[in-house]
């Protein structure tokens, strides 16, 4: 399952499905997932969902989330 996980992760993050933009709700979870398997990843991708207040769950989201955030962090 690590595996598998881990090479759908790309450096902008990763989707919930082929075709779809990747988002900081599904990458966070991965991400920390991956993390407490012990395999090796890199947070950079998550920087790309920051804004000055929050983490938006994709580029030009209009409404933060509780939940996004909450995976991110």
């Amino acid at each position: 399952m690590g595996l598998l996980l881990w090479n759908c992760l790309t450096p902008q993050g990763i989707s919930s499905t082929q075709g779809l933009f990747p988002d900081a709700d599904d990458t966070g979870v991965v991400l920390a997932v991956l993390l407490e398997m012990g395999m090796p990843v890199s947070l950079e991708s998550l920087w790309s969902f920051e804004t000055a207040t929050h983490f938006c769950c994709f580029p030009g989201e209009r409404t933060p989330s509780v939940t996004v955030n909450a995976h991110v962090l």
